[in-house]
């Protein structure tokens, strides 16, 4: 877990978390995914996930890495 780093977003109005992963062990966590959530009431209903894609981050005004 210490190999990654989740900020949270929000994506049309829902809660996502972006994460950025150390998958190289170099202490840099790049750019990994995001995941939005729905809920039904106070519940979790789905999780979708988009992984690798540069450019949601560009417009979450995310950086690339830390």
């Amino acid at each position: 877990l210490d190999r990654i780093k989740l900020v949270e977003v929000r994506a049309n109005g829902q809660p996502a978390l972006a994460s950025f992963a150390d998958e190289e062990g170099d202490g840099v966590h790049r750019a990994y995914g995001v995941m939005v959530f729905a809920f039904a009431g106070e519940r979790i209903a789905g999780i979708t996930g988009f992984a690798r894609d540069a450019e949601l981050f560009e417009r979450f005004g995310l950086p690339d890495r830390f």
